[in-house]
Parts: structure tokens; C-alpha cells; sequence
């Protein structure tokens, strides 16, 4: 079972920073808050057939699907699959015409027979494209899910501890740029860490039931950018914060350092 503790975590917002008391993950050191759906309004998910299922299963509000079956992070710019007024365009090109709030990406599945740094380097710079496309958007990255122990192909790499160990790597990947890492996989495998056996007809591609379950575990820890111009923190500690994400490496040191080291008062600022 993950832990969660109670951190004062900092929000972003246009005039600065901003602290209130959140419940952490530790697993990823983020502080989270639990929305409805109405959060997925102004977001895109991004991945491939997993996705599609999710979006398929499950009521994700008015948020845009840019997912299709087979797509990969080596193709993903080449491929013409959504459709904008009658046209068709690749995701960049897309992204390109519509701004949002939130970015949902899941990718890994397809790409499991793939040398894993060669993965990691496509996966890497795929997100760079996004961010730079979606500026202010925050950016969630999910690890794969595993698959049932009836799907297990040594042959082409899909195996637990594969999926695990790029897991981990997409995880240090995604906090490096500045993005929020969700362990969706916490909440639909076993004690042995395989996905459990009736998630999926397949062995990969979740059902109905398990799709609301990731559904639900998503709208449990979502991140929220305060639209408050006001803004005070202050730490124990000298610390930079810049930048719109500022807010994620104050919650960082919240979770590492306990919230004694962290705190808001109603004079003291922070310039960023």
C-alpha cells in the first residue's frame, strides 16, 4: 500500500507562489487533490490503444482524445489520425491549433521490444515537443500498465520486470522535465505486481471496470494551478523556485524535509 502524508504543498500562479495543505504520494513525492470531472474539460489524453479504451469506458468530460491504436512515440509524428474540422492532422500538428490546460500521455506498450534507451530517448524527446506545443499546460506522464501473467511474451520484451524497470526510468524521465509521473499501475495489479487476471479480456487491454478504476485514480491526484495573484512560502531552507512548475519542487521538499520545513506566513514572499 502507498503511503500519504500531509504536506503544505505550493501552487503556481501568475503572481507568484502559493501554499495550502495537500495529501502526498511518496512514491512520487507530489502533492495531489481529488477533482471531479469536470477538471478533464480542458485537457488531451495522448497514447495509444490503452487510451483509446480509457476514453471508450469512461466519462473523461469534454477532454480530447489524440490517441489511436499502434501509435507509438517513434511515429507519433508521422501519423494523420485526428481530425480537426474535416482535416487530418499528426499530433503536433494538432497541439499546434488547440491549447490546453492538462496533458495526459501514456505511451510504452507498443514499444516494449524496443532497446529501452532508445525508447527513453523517442519518449524524451516527444515530451519535449509537447511542452514546448503546450507551454503552460501541466503535463502528466503515466507509467505503462502491466499486463496480466497470461500476456507475458519474453520474445518481445513484454514481461513485468521490463515494464517495471521502464517504469522507473520513465518516472526519473518525467520529474527531470518538470512533469507530474502517475503510478496508474498501483491500483490495478497484484500482490505480485502483475495486472490482475479479470482486468483485462486480453491480458493487456483494460475492461470496463478497471477502466473507471484508472479513471478514478486519476481524478484522486490531480494537480491544481491557483488562479489567487497572492502568493507567500516560507522555508527553512535558501531555495530557487522559477518557473510555472516551481510548485512541484516545493512540494518535493515539503514530502523530503517534513512539513515543519515548510510553511506559509502571511508576510513573508518569495519573488519568482
Amino acid at each position: 500500500m502507498t503511503a500519504v502524508l500531509l504536506v503544505f504543498a505550493a501552487v503556481w500562479t501568475p503572481g507568484g507562489i502559493s501554499a495550502q495543505a495537500r495529501t502526498t504520494d511518496e512514491a512520487t513525492d507530489t502533492a495531489y487533490q481529488t477533482v471531479d470531472t469536470s477538471y478533464f474539460d480542458d485537457a488531451v489524453f495522448i497514447g495509444d490503444s490503452r487510451t483509446v479504451g480509457l476514453d471508450n469506458y469512461t466519462d473523461l468530460g469534454k477532454s480530447k482524445l489524440y490517441a489511436k491504436v499502434s501509435l507509438s512515440v517513434f511515429n507519433v509524428g508521422d501519423v494523420k489520425f485526428i481530425r480537426i474540422s474535416g482535416k487530418k492532422y499528426t499530433l503536433y500538428q494538432a497541439l499546434k491549433k488547440t491549447k490546453f490546460k492538462k496533458v495526459y500521455i501514456m505511451f510504452g506498450t507498443n514499444e516494449l521490444g524496443y532497446k529501452t534507451s532508445t525508447f527513453i530517448s523517442r519518449y524524451k524527446k516527444m515530451i519535449k515537443k509537447i511542452k514546448s506545443l503546450q507551454p503552460d499546460a501541466i503535463i502528466y506522464v503515466e507509467g505503462i500498465l502491466q499486463v496480466a501473467d497470461s500476456a507475458v511474451n519474453k520474445k518481445d520484451g513484454t514481461t513485468h520486470a521490463n515494464i517495471d524497470s521502464r517504469n522507473a526510468k520513465i518516472k526519473k524521465m518525467a520529474e527531470a522535465l518538470d512533469c507530474i509521473y502517475l503510478d496508474v499501475n498501483s491500483v490495478i495489479t497484484n500482490t505480485a505486481g502483475a495486472l490482475i487476471a479479470n482486468a483485462a479480456t486480453d491480458g493487456v487491454h483494460l475492461g470496463p471496470r478497471y477502466c473507471k478504476i484508472w479513471r478514478e485514480y486519476l481524478l484522486k491526484h490531480a494537480v491544481k494551478k491557483n488562479s489567487t495573484k497572492a502568493a507567500s512560502v516560507e522555508t527553512s531552507q535558501a531555495q530557487d523556485f522559477d518557473g510555472p512548475f516551481a510548485f512541484l519542487r516545493i512540494a518535493k521538499i515539503a514530502a523530503r524535509e517534513g512539513t515543519e520545513n515548510l510553511f506559509v506566513t502571511a508576510n513573508s514572499t518569495v519573488d519568482i
